[in-house]
């Protein structure tokens, strides 16, 4: 079983989607784990933002997603509450936590090391808070962590130099050496048609770089966790 942690719901797809059709195919078990799934942001939405509407709202697009894959893809859900709701304020990779993030890394830290999965988890680009807070809980199991994945639209608005930092502070950091791996290359025709079943979340501009990266790359990029130092 591989886990892979998607901040939210449309996450895992948007920057994974042909790496876990791929998988699905191959009969290989996959859990996606949303961590943060309780919201009331639509970003394309029908004007609600009665949070237990806009979470059936959501949770049906990640339904739709999962009719496209095999039995051996599970979907779990944190039901943790996004940043909004916590009350969002801008973040560094390194820093400025409010108490309730913390909590929130203390929280998907304990349900981590509950589990004996390898882990993909995302790199934290964008800086969006939700994401980084999944990054650093799965610091907490960094023996078991497979791979991280360049966070989608995210990766897309930013330069090829900026994403390479990032990779090159982990590294310094954590003593992970990770090594780049295209995934997906069979799969790139179906990413656009798996990313619009998201459609309360794509906003215009982020199809236009979901698919800049995808065809840039001919694939989706991980960066594959090839020693532990």
């Amino acid at each position: 079983m591989i886990e892979i942690l998607s901040p939210h719901i449309d996450d895992a797809a948007f920057s994974l989607a042909c790496f876990i059709l791929q998988k699905s195919d191959e009969n290989v078990p996959i859990e996606i784990t949303t961590c943060f799934s309780i919201s009331d942001y639509l970003a394309n939405g029908n004007g609600s933002n009665v949070l237990e509407e806009v979470v059936r709202i959501r949770k049906a697009e990640d339904h739709d997603f999962s009719r496209q894959l095999n039995p051996s893809v599970k979907f779990n859900y944190l039901d943790l509450d996004d940043a909004p709701l916590r009350g969002y304020q801008k973040c560094g990779f390194q820093d400025c936590f409010s108490e309730a993030d913390q909590q929130q890394i203390r929280s998907l830290q304990a349900y981590l090391k509950s589990k004996d999965s390898p882990v993909i988890a995302p790199l934290g680009l964008g800086n969006h808070v939700d994401h980084i807070i999944c990054h650093r809980a799965a610091e907490a199991v960094r023996n078991r962590i497979f791979a991280f994945y360049e966070d989608l639209p995210y990766a897309g608005r930013i330069p090829e130099a900026e994403i390479l930092e990032r990779v090159e502070y982990i590294q310094n950091n954590s003593r992970l050496r990770l090594m780049p791996l295209i995934a997906g290359t069979n799969y790139t025709h179906r990413k656009e048609q798996l990313c619009s079943l998201y459609p309360s979340q794509l906003k215009d501009w982020y199809l236009e770089k979901i698919l800049h990266q995808l065809n840039r790359l001919r694939g989706e990029r991980l960066w594959v966790v090839q020693e532990y130092g």
